[in-house]
């Protein structure tokens, strides 16, 4: 977990590109560190849609803590993949595989992530409502 942490420390930030901090998330979530995924998020933040279908959203600020937290137990190692990630300014959209260890449900794909990213933080994500199937 501590290197992660390093690396966040590292890529993200003030001058953070839009894209780097949704790769840090993609590590530190995939590093099961809870709290470097939460370092990528303002304290207002809001995630909106329904990215694990156990709960209704939009989550704001610490329930988003909450809503990680609870997908953790169910996720597969190496979790998250992300691709064709794209930056208009301060937006970053992305197509992402997410894996678990559900049986039945052993990887979801959503295509469409949106996030807005301002000073090494994301302020917003807007989660696909509709997966896609997975190649």
């Amino acid at each position: 977990m501590v290197s992660a942490g390093l690396l966040l420390s590292a890529c993200s930030g003030e001058d953070a590109d839009p894209a780097s901090v949704i790769e840090d998330f993609v590590t530190a979530y995939n590093a099961d560190d809870l709290d470097a995924v939460m370092e990528l998020f303002a304290d207002d933040a809001m995630l909106s849609g329904n990215p694990f279908e156990f709960s209704d959203g939009p989550w704001v600020g610490v329930s988003i803590r909450s809503l990680f937290f609870t997908a953790m137990d169910f996720a597969a190692e190496n979790a998250w993949t992300i691709s064709d990630v794209e930056v208009d300014g301060k937006t970053v959209t992305w197509n992402q595989v997410y894996r678990t260890t559900i049986p039945g449900l052993e990887a979801t794909c959503d295509n469409g992530h949106r996030a807005v990213v301002e000073g090494g933080k994301i302020e917003s994500w807007a989660w696909p409502i509709e997966t896609v199937e997975c190649p």
